[in-house]
């Protein structure tokens, strides 16, 4: 069987149009087959994997961070990673994707790393490690590779600080760049140290480790209505990690930790919705813990970026997801 980049190239494999005459690229032979290649012959399935011979460049760019645990990973890759647990400990699990909101690569490797790794300092456990899954619009080899190192740069960067391995992952073409994480971490397998949110009970003081409001400012600026000071503190936000403040509320005794991405109940999610419409409801009492936990006092509104109310309420919008209307957690929503 012949393969695609066997047949001639056409001679135009693109109508001409006299408005763009005079702004073509220069192409080389290898890059104009990979030009009519991501014209022509995209495909779904397994045939949307980013080549290997890409992939192998951009690990050689990268320096991994490494763990003990880790008997089989980057440094000798294969079909999957091989790991181990520490005796007396159990596996924390979770994975997080969404598309890019941002235009440099390596400051939304950071944001995807640092938001995936949340939910596991969320429950208390310790980062150990990560696998990367990465959709990339189609391009030319060059373009694809450099686009793959600047996004894990900026995510290495992250997982390394925390102390979680990357151990492979899986990387794709599409529409639109998109960045998640299948992230593992460990606990004692007595599951006295995991912070749950099954644990709230009425009369509970909620902690928020992040102002809230950044999916409102997101969305401001997808509808052109935002400051570039705005979305600057909103993605000083993202990039900023949950692992000392989850760490700290431990220390303290804490049952349940709420991040800022997403409500911890049903309740705190009605609280911030109503906020939205009018002002915050007065919220319990607490204690300062730490300086990387924002804490509500009381008679205070819900910490929040200090545009973030009135963006929302000058756009109209209540939430993004039709389920967040209703007050039900576990959604990011305008949050």
């Amino acid at each position: 069987m012949r393969r695609f980049s066997d047949f001639a190239m056409p001679r135009q494999a693109m109508p001409r149009s006299d408005s763009t005459e005079g702004h073509r690229l220069a192409l080389d032979p290898a890059e104009a087959t990979q030009a009519l290649s991501v014209l022509a012959m995209r495909c779904g399935g397994c045939g949307a994997k980013v080549g290997a011979d890409i992939l192998s460049r951009v690990l050689a760019r990268l320096d991994p961070a490494h763990h003990p645990d880790v008997l089989i990973g980057l440094d000798a890759p294969d079909d999957a990673a091989v790991i181990s647990l520490p005796p007396g400990q159990v596996l924390v699990q979770s994975v997080d994707f969404f598309r890019s909101f941002i235009d440099d690569p390596w400051l939304f490797g950071r944001i995807a790393a640092t938001h995936a790794l949340s939910d596991l300092f969320a429950m208390g456990a310790a980062p150990q490690s990560a696998a990367a899954l990465v959709t990339v619009p189609p391009a030319l080899d060059a373009k694809v590779e450099e686009l793959l190192v600047q996004l894990m740069s900026g995510a290495l960067q992250v997982l390394r600080e925390a102390g979680c391995a990357l151990v492979g992952g899986h990387t794709a073409e599409g529409q639109e760049l998109a960045m998640g994480f299948a992230v593992n971490g460990t606990t004692p397998a007595s599951l006295t140290a995991l912070m749950r949110k099954s644990g709230l009970v009425p009369g509970d003081v909620l902690v928020l480790t992040k102002p809230l409001g950044t999916g409102t400012l997101l969305v401001a600026r997808e509808m052109l209505a935002a400051r570039g000071d705005w979305i600057d503190a909103a993605v000083a936000s993202m990039l900023h990690s949950n692992q000392a403040a989850a760490q700290c509320l431990r220390a303290q005794g804490a049952l349940c930790t709420a991040a800022a991405a997403a409500a911890a109940t049903a309740t705190a999610a009605a609280t911030l919705h109503k906020s939205m419409q009018r002002q915050a409801q007065p919220l319990r009492h607490a204690v300062a813990l730490h300086q990387d936990a924002l804490v509500l006092q009381r008679r205070q509104r819900v910490a929040a970026h200090p545009v973030a109310h009135q963006v929302a309420q000058r756009l109209g919008v209540v939430a993004v997801h039709h389920h967040e209307a209703g007050g039900q957690a576990g959604g990011q929503g305008l949050f």
